[in-house]
């Protein structure tokens, strides 16, 4: 009996244990403060070191208001902006992950930012017909600096702010048609490029899986 003891105990000691939960080293991330202004992104983060992490992030701009007015002469406006957004970043931790699990606390990042958006504003009643298309396409360089926490549950928020350096390409083209034959019509073409350095800041809901 003690033999078959001995050999139930030798057992238990050899098998191997149980394996541990494997930390979280995913995030993914809704923009809170772009739902108010019309931008739809969403992020996906993944630890790559100690202190390291890369996130992509997609998204789509979509803003369109049309409107009528009847008082006087019939007014008919509208106006469109569509579009989507894609940028790469590269982010440093001040805290280990292996002592948070999950890339959380403050970190520097530096992003690449590509942005294409079309404009359209349209405007017509019984003297005139009036259209503006406006096509931009800009590229950057950001630099952030920003906190991430992340709860037990998983939920967390994503706060950053930064400059970005950016190349700006506009392409536009203005058409306005009178209905009296002694106006000429007037229709623009333009191309410009410039160079912008602005503020950007942002705010995501996010959760680590």
């Amino acid at each position: 009996m003690r033999t078959i003891f001995t050999l139930l105990c030798l057992t238990l000691l050899t098998l191997p244990s149980p394996a541990q939960p494997t930390p979280p080293k995913n995030v993914i991330k809704l923009s809170f403060d772009g739902f108010f202004f019309g931008r739809y992104q969403a992020s996906y983060e993944r630890i790559v070191g100690k202190y390291t992490s890369v996130q992509v992030t997609l998204g789509g701009i979509i803003d369109i208001s049309k409107s009528e007015n009847t008082a006087g002469s019939l007014s008919n406006n509208e106006n469109r902006t569509t579009g989507f957004v894609a940028s790469p970043e590269f982010r440093v931790y001040l805290s280990e992950f292996t002592k948070t699990e999950v890339p959380s606390g403050f970190y520097f990042g530096t992003s690449i930012r590509y942005r294409n958006v079309k404009n359209f504003e349209a405007r017509e009643d019984d003297f005139s017909s009036y259209e503006f298309n406006e096509h931009e396409r800009n590229i950057g360089l950001g630099v952030v600096a920003g906190v991430q926490y992340v709860t037990s549950f998983g939920l967390g928020f994503d706060a950053f702010i930064g400059p970005e350096f950016k190349y700006v390409f506009l392409d536009s083209e203005t058409t306005d048609i009178s209905t009296n034959q002694d106006i000429p019509d007037f229709i623009q073409k333009s191309s410009t490029i410039r160079q912008d350095a602005l503020p950007f800041a942002g705010l995501n809901i996010s959760y680590a899986f």
